[in-house]
């Protein structure tokens, strides 16, 4: 835990992005609810894809590898996605980030359990 804008979130961020150059994989970012997470892509994360030039290479700029809640680059997927149980129990996912998790009360119950 630590205080309110104190770049948890950003920390997670920069870790996404330095996956994508150095550890690729199907990688997911889980938010307690869907509309979370595509409003986090879109305010946040496509922003930062864009202003960092060794990731950005790997973005291929066609418009539909970008939608409301994944990012297609050119060698790998990533997804934002909330909490749902499908979203916990599909394909195998090697590189995963679960955030707002201090929010207990925003995730259904035992559902952060199932993304351990």
């Amino acid at each position: 835990m630590a205080s309110v804008g104190s770049l948890k979130t950003l920390i997670g961020e920069l870790w996404l992005l330095w996956l994508v150059e150095h550890e690729p994989g199907g990688t997911q970012w889980v938010q307690p609810d869907d509309q979370e997470a595509k409003e986090h892509v879109k305010e946040r994360f496509s922003a930062l894809v864009r202003a960092y030039p060794c990731v950005h290479r790997y973005f291929t700029g066609n418009r539909h590898d970008v939608t409301g809640g994944s990012i297609l680059f050119q060698h790998m997927w990533m997804r934002f996605e909330g909490a749902s149980l499908g979203n916990a129990q599909r394909k195998r996912v090697r590189n995963q980030m679960c955030s707002e998790v201090h929010e207990a009360d925003k995730w259904p119950p035992g559902r952060l359990q199932e993304f351990a």
